[in-house]
């Protein structure tokens, strides 16, 4: 367990550093939304362009890991709508967009950094596969099912586009589209370009990290105690569980297994609060981000330990 907290211990002080430096106001939270750009639109594509067209496996995107992935996560975002709108009396646009928060991990911002320490030739894969399901399926869905249900719908033609334009400007998938065509080429990065963009790509981690813990200091802990408890409940044990129990049955590779549930164990995405915004449930995910993201920890560090 020494060895394990050897790992997770500074990726969570440096989330830890960023909380304290901007509750204390020695930095600015205007601040900190640049450095979350940079990470996000630069440093973190071009880790996942080099991690991904480098990557020793010949089949990046791995079907059994999407099924998987599919298998385990709408199931859990389904029941956690319901739950959230029969059980605890949230409208069903409200219960649509908080769902998101028990079953998208935040693959980005902790589940790459952390697997690519841990499992470094497996990470890439778990990674693009995992993208895209989150990207094209998880947070799509969603967002249909909070607008089309919601007091203020848009209308599903506008929503749709809505949604295509956020893919087409994903800076994350066009890194992850770009790698797999230079893998389908044979091409990949070599000299002092290679040299650049790892320059340029090893400071992603870190800015995320520390992006994370200055985001959850502008929040309070705020809303229904049963809510935040359930949606955490869900998020860092729930899935995890159903992870374990579904991945053995489509990947053969025990690597990948181990690597996907790590993926599942990790806390909601750092924009959940924003995608909550306009369902007006914003305080709850703000909030439930805030505890699951403390409580992670722990909890990844058990999942690591047990995996």
């Amino acid at each position: 367990m020494l060895d394990i907290l050897t790992v997770t211990t500074p990726i969570y002080l440096v989330i830890g550093l960023g909380y304290v430096l901007v509750r204390v106001r020695f930095i600015k939270p205007d601040f900190v939304e640049g450095l979350g750009q940079f990470a996000v639109r630069v440093s973190l594509p071009l880790l996942v362009f080099l991690a991904i067209a480098g990557a020793a496996d010949s089949d990046v995107l791995h079907f059994g890991l999407m099924a998987g992935y599919m298998t385990a996560t709408l199931p859990l975002l389904v029941l956690g709508r319901i739950a959230l709108h029969r059980a605890l009396g949230f409208r069903p646009g409200q219960s649509w967009s908080l769902s998101l928060g028990i079953a998208n991990p935040n693959s980005v911002m902790i589940g790459l950094p952390l697997s690519a320490i841990i499992f470094p030739d497996q990470a890439a894969i778990v990674f693009a596969s995992f993208m895209l399901i989150e990207n094209v399926v998880l947070i799509p869905l969603t967002l249909i099912g909070a607008d089309l249900s919601g007091r203020k719908s848009q209308g599903l033609s506008k929503t749709l586009r809505g949604i295509g334009v956020s893919l087409a400007e994903n800076p994350l998938l066009i890194a992850v589209v770009l790698a797999l065509v230079a893998r389908s080429v044979n091409w990949a990065p070599s000299g002092m370009l290679e040299q650049t963009i790892q320059l340029i790509g090893q400071t992603g981690p870190g800015l995320a990290l520390f992006y994370i813990g200055a985001t959850v200091a502008k929040f309070s802990l705020n809303g229904s105690g049963l809510a935040i408890s359930s949606i955490t409940f869900g998020k860092l044990i729930v899935h995890p569980l159903l992870a374990l129990l579904v991945f053995p049955l489509f990947v053969d590779d025990p690597q990948l297994v181990k690597v996907a549930i790590l993926f599942c164990a990790i806390p909601m995405l750092t924009i959940y609060p924003l995608l909550a915004r306009k369902s007006e449930s914003e305080d709850i995910a703000a909030t439930a981000l805030l505890v699951a993201t403390s409580l992670s920890f722990v909890t990844v560090s058990v999942t690591l330990y047990l995996i």
